[in-house]
């Protein structure tokens, strides 16, 4: 849980996978709201799409990489 109560150092973007700028900026929302960021990343859960939000969270808060790669979450979303 400490890991995942960490600030980023500095917001990562994501990277521009074409038509995906509306889920980019409804993940970055997702991810400034920090009790859903802390309930995603402590929760146990065998749900595909839910691992890959919480990989893709984990990317975010590393604050090692200035940007994101969201394509995992998104084919397993299928909105691609």
């Amino acid at each position: 849980q400490g890991g995942a109560r960490r600030k980023a150092v500095a917001p990562a973007g994501f990277r521009n996978l074409g038509a995906t700028c509306y889920l980019n900026s409804l993940l970055q929302y997702m991810f400034f709201n920090a009790d859903f960021r802390y309930s995603l990343l402590d929760a146990r859960s065998e749900s595909e799409v839910v691992q890959a939000l919480q990989k893709v969270f984990a990317l975010m808060l590393d604050g090692k990489r200035n940007v994101v790669d969201p394509s995992e979450f998104v084919r397993v979303t299928r909105v691609d």
